[in-house]
């Protein structure tokens, strides 16, 4: 496919079963499909599951069908049977963000990965929570040489999600890609080398251990809604004293005292917090003007 080409629908590798000498089944794949779509403007709309012998994006997108209004998510599958090379192409996934069993679109490489590839996640109705290992979207079997990342912010809810290797997750499979809504964890100093130890006897066997807790990224929205919310909620919450001020005043001119008939109000206030976790960091102004009379 060159460069502007666009092309919905599905593609699917033909077997067939026949009989051996000895009369066993045997499944003999007959298709090869090798695919490369070239060109930033070109794109591929998979309408259904798919399969493939090789493919290469060029700087082109690959695109998953969002399904059709008011239908249920069914997601999607393409498998690549040997390598696959995204060169600075974007894959454009249905995922429904939340935890890590929630339903996505996936890319299955039984071979290589190579070249970066741009993600872009279309949100199916998720309302965002936290993950542990992440939501899997690219399952690779052979060698993980190919790049994933962001294209855009991912969000959902209180939450950021952010593409990230199986490899800088604890108990997720390196080989593989997973959006996840948590802080990747800091790298570990290499450790001071230790003398050998004496020998030990072997210790008693362990439970398995439970995964380690994961931070959840909160979007940085989350701070201006309570700010807001906060001003909304103490601007115009005032007694009558407040909106009039003194209505007694001393003329000035004369050193009569009188009484005035109109009133001005001008209050104005700022607020800075931060959240429990140090992710977020909030200031805000609010001023207010009231002219009236009496």
């Amino acid at each position: 496919m060159t460069d502007t080409s666009n092309f919905t629908g599905m593609t699917k590798l033909d077997t067939y079963t026949y009989n051996d000498a000895g009369g066993n089944p045997v499944t003999d794949n007959q298709g090869v499909i090798n695919l490369n779509i070239d060109g930033v403007n070109s794109i591929w709309n998979m309408i259904g599951d798919s399969e493939l012998t090789n493919l290469t994006l060029n700087g082109a997108t690959l695109k998953y069908s969002e399904p059709l209004a008011g239908a249920a998510f069914t997601p999607k599958t393409l498998t690549v049977d040997n390598d696959y090379n995204g060169n600075n192409g974007t894959l454009v996934l249905n995922t429904v963000l939340g935890d890590d069993a929630s339903a996505t679109d996936k890319l299955i490489v039984k071979g290589n990965t190579s070249g970066h590839t741009d993600v872009a996640i279309n949100n199916i109705g998720g309302f965002g929570a936290q993950t542990i290992q992440g939501i899997e979207i690219v399952e690779v079997g052979g060698l993980s040489g190919g790049t994933f990342s962001n294209s855009q912010r991912i969000v959902a809810g209180s939450y950021d999600y952010f593409v990230r290797s199986g490899s800088t997750i604890n108990g997720a499979d390196a080989k593989n890609w997973y959006l996840i809504s948590g802080l990747p964890p800091d790298p570990t100093p290499d450790p001071d080398p230790t003398p050998d130890p004496d020998p030990t006897p072997d210790p008693d066997p362990t439970p398995n251990p439970t995964p380690a807790n994961v931070d959840p990224v909160y979007r940085p929205e989350s701070g201006s809604y309570i700010a807001n919310l906060a001003a909304a909620n103490t601007m115009f919450i005032t007694r009558l004293h407040d909106r009039l001020g003194e209505t007694q005043y001393t003329d000035a001119l004369t050193g009569e005292k009188r009484v005035t008939s109109m009133w001005l109000r001008n209050v104005g206030g700022h607020n800075r917090f931060n959240d429990s976790s140090g992710q977020l960091s909030t200031t805000s102004n609010r001023y207010v003007m009231q002219l009236g009379g009496t």
